[in-house]
C-alpha cells in the first residue's frame, strides 16, 4: 500500500493495487491529523519489519513519519531551485523506420545467435565495461557480450557453457567486473552445496571461460559482492567486498592461502542475524549496507580493511543506522562523494542524504548521527501513473548516473517501464519530477552507459536489459518542462 503525506492540504493519500484505487483522507484538526499519520506510519512499519515502532527512538520515530511526507521542509538551500534548460529530458521516441532497418540489419542474427535460447533462462545480469565498451549479460550458464559504442547495443558473441573449475555448471547468481575490468566474477546460486558454497568464480575475458575459484573461509557463504570502492573496477584494485545475511567482509586473492577472506571474518559476524541484503561504496570506500527488516546502516569502510585515513581498520560496527520504513531493502547506490545515498524498495525509493542536519561536515559514515539523522525523500509514482502500468509495483534496484558531472539522475524501472528521476529536483524535495517510457518487454536490469571515472557522464545513454534483448535508451532536450503535465494526484 502506497502512502503519501500531503501536508499542505492536511491529508493522507493511499493506492491499493487490488482493484487498482486511489483513496484521500483529510483532516481538519491538526492535533488529529499528527497522531493519526504517527499511527499510520507505526502500523506499516511494523507489518513491514516484524518489529515495534516504539522499540525505535524517538528521533528514528519522527524520521519514519516525516518520510512519508512529500511536501517536507528540506532545510536544502540551492542557488537555482528553478528549471534549468539540463532538467528538459525525455526519452528519445523510437523511430520505426529506424526500428525496420535495424531488424533487417541485426535482427536475424541476434534471434539466431542470442535469442536461440527465447524458451530456456532469459536475461537476468548486467555489467558495463568502460575498457572493452562492451556490455555482458547474465543468461543461463552463459554470457552473451554486446558493443554498446553505436546507436545501439548489438550482439557480438558468447560466452557458453560456463562450468566451475570442478566442471559444475555454473548460472551466476551475482557478477561484477574486477581488476581493471579484464575479469568478471561472479558467484553461484546454490549457497548450500559443499563444492560451490561461499566461493566466487573468476572469468578471464581473454579466455572466455573461468579460470579460477576464491573462498573466503571455511563453511562461509557468499550472497553478494562488489567493489571496495565505487569505480575501482575501472583500478588495479584486487580487494572487493563480500557479503551474507549477517556479515560484510573483504576479500583478496593475494592472500597466500586457500582461503581469500581478510582478518579473522569470524570476528565480523554479527550475534544477531540482521539478514543483510545488499550493500554498495563511495568512492572514499565508505559502505552502505541494507537489510531485510528495512535498516540502513552506514560503516567507514568494510570492516577488516585499512580505514584510508591510515589510523588503524575500519569496525564492525556501523556508525550510523537509519531504520528504513519497514520494508526490505532490495538495492543500494551511493553517490560518489558518499553524500547521498538511494534505497530501492518494491514499490518506493528512498533518496537519503548522509550528513549531519546540524552540522554539513559531519555525516553518518564517519560520526553517530543520532538525533540528528536527516529525513528521506520518498519516491514513487503518482496514482495517475499506477493506472497507467496496471500492474504490481516492483522497482529495479535504482542506480545513478556517474562521471565527473556528479549525480544528476537516478534509473529504475518497475514491469516494462522504463522510469528516470531528476535527482537534482529530488533534492530540492520535488519528487514527482521523473520519466516513464514504456520498452514492450519485462525489464531485468538497467544502468546508464558506465564512463572513465573522470570523464563527463550527465547525457549518458541507458542500458536496458529485457527479456530476450539488450537496449541502449537515449534521451534527448526537450523545450518544455517534462514534468509539470503531471497533476500531483
Amino acid at each position: 500500500m502506497d502512502t503519501q503525506y500531503l501536508n499542505q492540504m492536511g491529508s493522507i493519500i493511499w493506492t491499493l493495487d487490488s482493484p487498482l484505487s486511489t483513496w484521500s483522507i483529510t483532516f481538519y484538526d491538526k492535533t488529529e491529523e499528527e497522531e493519526m499519520k504517527k499511527r499510520w506510519a507505526a502500523c506499516l512499519y511494523e507489518a513491514g519489519s516484524q518489529r515495534m515502532f516504539h522499540d525505535l527512538s524517538e528521533y528514528d520515530q519522527r524520521m519514519v513519519v516525516e518520510s512519508y511526507q512529500i511536501d517536507q521542509v528540506t532545510g536544502i538551500k540551492e542557488e537555482n531551485t528553478g528549471y534549468v534548460a539540463s532538467d528538459f529530458m525525455e526519452f528519445e521516441e523510437d523511430d520505426e523506420d529506424y526500428e525496420e532497418e535495424y531488424e533487417e540489419e541485426y535482427g536475424t542474427q541476434k534471434q539466431q545467435e542470442y535469442g536461440q535460447k527465447q524458451k530456456g533462462p532469459k536475461n537476468k545480469l548486467l555489467v558495463d565495461s568502460v575498457r572493452h565498451q562492451r556490455a555482458f549479460v547474465g543468461r543461463g550458464n552463459a554470457i552473451g557480450v554486446f558493443r554498446r559504442d553505436t546507436d545501439d547495443a548489438v550482439f557480438d558473441t558468447m560466452i557458453n557453457n560456463l562450468q566451475t573449475p570442478e566442471g559444475i555448471t555454473l548460472n551466476p547468481k551475482t557478477m561484477m567486473l574486477h581488476n581493471q575490468e579484464g575479469e568478471i566474477l561472479m558467484t553461484h546460486p546454490d549457497q548450500q552445496h559443499a563444492k560451490t558454497a561461499g566461493k566466487i568464480y573468476k572469468l578471464d575475458l581473454n579466455k572466455g571461460k573461468v579460470v579460477e575459484a576464491y573462498q573466503a573461509a571455511p563453511e562461509w557463504t557468499v550472497d553478494r559482492i562488489g567493489v571496495v570502492q565505487k569505480y575501482s573496477e575501472q583500478l588495479n584494485q584486487e580487494v572487493f567486498v563480500g557479503l551474507n545475511n549477517n556479515s560484510v567482509f573483504g576479500i583478496d586473492p593475494r592472500i597466500r592461502s586457500e582461503h581469500k577472506g581478510i582478518g579473522n571474518l569470524a570476528s565480523y559476524r554479527y550475534k544477531t542475524n540482521p539478514k543483510f541484503t545488499c550493500f554498495a561504496t563511495s568512492m572514499k570506500g565508505e559502505l552502505v549496507v541494507g537489510a531485510q527488516d528495512g535498516q540502513i546502516r552506514m560503516y567507514s569502510g568494510t570492516p577488516g580493511l585499512d580505514k584510508l585515513t591510515g589510523n588503524g581498520l575500519n569496525p564492525k560496527t556501523a556508525k550510523t543506522a537509519l531504520p528504513g520504513c519497514g520494508d526490505p531493502i532490495r538495492g543500494l547506490d551511493v553517490t560518489a562523494n558518499g553524500d547521498w545515498i538511494v534505497a530501492t524498495c518494491d514499490t518506493y525509493l528512498l533518496a537519503i542524504p548522509t550528513h549531519n542536519v546540524k552540522d554539513a561536515q559531519k555525516n553518518g559514515f564517519n560520526s553517530r548521527l543520532g538525533q540528528y539523522k536527516p529525513t528521506p525523500r520518498r519516491l514513487q509514482l503518482l496514482p495517475l501513473d499506477r493506472a497507467r502500468i496496471g500492474k504490481t509495483i516492483k522497482f529495479t534496484p535504482a542506480r545513478f548516473n556517474t562521471g565527473v558531472d556528479g549525480e544528476i539522475w537516478i534509473i529504475t524501472s518497475t514491469g516494462d517501464y522504463l522510469i528516470s528521476w531528476n535527482f537534482r529536483k529530488v533534492k530540492q524535495n520535488q519528487l514527482c519530477d521523473y520519466a516513464m517510457k514504456r520498452m514492450g518487454d519485462t525489464i531485468s536490469a538497467e544502468q546508464f552507459l558506465s564512463v572513465p571515472q573522470h570523464a563527463s557522464g550527465a547525457d549518458a545513454p541507458i542500458l536496458v536489459l529485457l527479456n530476450d534483448d539488450v537496449c541502449l535508451e537515449k534521451r534527448h532536450q526537450v523545450s518544455h518542462n517534462p514534468y509539470k503535465a503531471r497533476p500531483t494526484f
